[in-house]
């Protein structure tokens, strides 16, 4: 089997400069890219310092996280498309040796997850697609990934049909693994890729409670047949109030989202098989958690 072509597509709001020049300085590391695009998502050109060897794309307006990788996606020409947060920077060399590699050894495999290190070259339990952030340093099928340091096959991406934009920021991942899994795709966590990315508080990203649980219940919405659609935004609407107990302001803001999900309508209601959500369920994590 011959080689694939990678594209990357690096979303950016033009606000770190240097650290987006230091993530691409990283890709130009690991091999020959068919193409780099990056996104400026609701920013002026002239604050995206990319260099000559890329192509920008504007957005005048910020689009979400989700969408606006969905948009650098179209401008790539590759076979595989590598996603990059702009703070984020490839380890050492080869990744692109490495993913191919992963992708070729098996047709199935739809998205390979690479590992996400701080700058002391931790893994954080949230960077782990294993509930629980079990067993980091072990590459295998997983059920879902992390949407900054990730590589889709084209025609996965494709078949899914991108990440849901809608989302804005949130579960847009989880809801595209779910709906691969249920293409008969893989997803292939792969920790000798890593990424070096700081230490972060998902907390940064304004009105991200109220986000999250209107997305939970879109993810159910759109993705679980409807004999268990309810549990999945239950289950964490009571993990939600044991992690955050006492802090009222932020049960509200769970609460309204979790609202704006019920009386809003998803784009589309698409439910995996049940042999999906046993697939999911033998892969360490039932889509009710």
């Amino acid at each position: 089997m011959t080689s694939q072509s990678c594209s990357l597509v690096v979303l950016t709001r033009g606000d770190r400069p240097k650290e987006l020049g230091a993530a691409l300085d990283s890709a130009r590391r690991q091999g020959a890219w068919c193409d780099i695009v990056v996104v400026a998502n609701g920013c002026e050109v002239r604050e995206v310092e990319a260099g000559g060897d890329v192509t920008v794309v504007i957005s005048s307006t910020n689009v979400g996280i989700p969408e606006g990788r969905n948009i650098g996606a179209l401008h790539t020409r590759g076979d595989i498309v590598i996603f990059l947060d702009d703070d984020a920077e490839f380890i050492g060399e080869g990744a692109i040796e490495v993913i191919n590699a992963c992708f070729e050894s098996n047709e199935s495999v739809g998205v390979m997850a690479m590992a996400i290190r701080d700058p002391e070259g931790d893994i954080a339990q949230r960077h782990v697609p294993r509930i629980g952030g079990r067993r980091p340093e072990v590459a295998g099928e997983v059920t879902s990934f992390l949407g900054g340091a990730c590589a889709i096959r084209r025609s996965c991406f494709d078949e899914v049909g991108g990440l849901a934009g809608e989302f804005f920021y949130g579960l847009e991942e989880t809801e595209f693994a779910w709906a691969a899994i249920d293409g008969g795709w893989s997803i292939r966590y792969e920790p000798t890729v890593g990424v070096q990315h700081p230490r972060t508080d998902p907390s940064r990203h304004q009105g991200v409670v109220e986000i999250t649980a209107r997305n939970r219940v879109w993810l159910a919405r759109r993705r679980l047949p409807l004999l268990i659609a309810w549990m999945y935004p239950l289950v964490w609407s009571v993990v939600t109030t044991v992690r955050h107990r006492g802090n009222l302001r932020v049960m509200r803001l769970y609460l309204r989202g979790v609202r704006n999900g019920l009386v809003s309508t998803p784009s589309i209601r698409a439910p995996i098989s049940w042999s999906t959500v046993a697939r999911l369920a033998r892969l360490g994590r039932p889509p009710i958690i």
